[in-house]
């Protein structure tokens, strides 16, 4: 006698959502961890002139939204994008006083614009992303 077992599986979607993107879930604890490994890495990595864009890194909370969850790992200096993405020349103007003051060779010079020549591009913290992220099996895509 042939007998032949036909099962039937119900899917409980709420608790399989819990298991993949709940605060101690696997994903999310390994998504913390490869942002913790990105802001370590770009703080090794950032370009160093006074240490205050390297001590500006720091890592977002995760966030779960449904069967996705995402973080960020943010440099918090106004130039740091300038840096990472580089820029164009430009000019430099004054924006409280009348002229602009600095320092060359131990001179004080005033100039009411400056030609600043632009810069190349530093792309330390999407390298350090790219780094951390393939470690633990994760693609880097870069916003726009």
């Amino acid at each position: 006698m042939k007998f032949t077992a036909k099962p039937t599986f119900a899917v409980d979607k709420a608790g399989m959502q819990r298991e993949l993107t709940g605060p101690q879930s696997q994903m999310v604890r390994l998504l913390r961890d490869t942002t913790r490994q990105t802001v370590n890495t770009a703080k090794l990595r950032a370009p160093v002139d006074t240490g205050q864009l390297r001590n500006a890194h720091r890592a977002e909370d995760v966030r779960v939204v449904g069967m996705t969850a995402r973080t960020a790992v943010v440099a918090d200096k106004n130039y740091a994008a300038a840096v990472h993405d580089g820029s164009r020349p430009h000019l430099i103007r004054p924006k409280n006083k009348k002229s602009l003051a600095f320092k060359v060779g131990g001179k004080t010079v005033f100039a009411q614009q400056v030609k600043h020549p632009g810069a190349k591009p530093r792309p330390w913290l999407l390298n350090a992303t790219r780094e951390a992220a393939g470690r633990n099996g994760f693609i880097v895509t870069p916003s726009s």
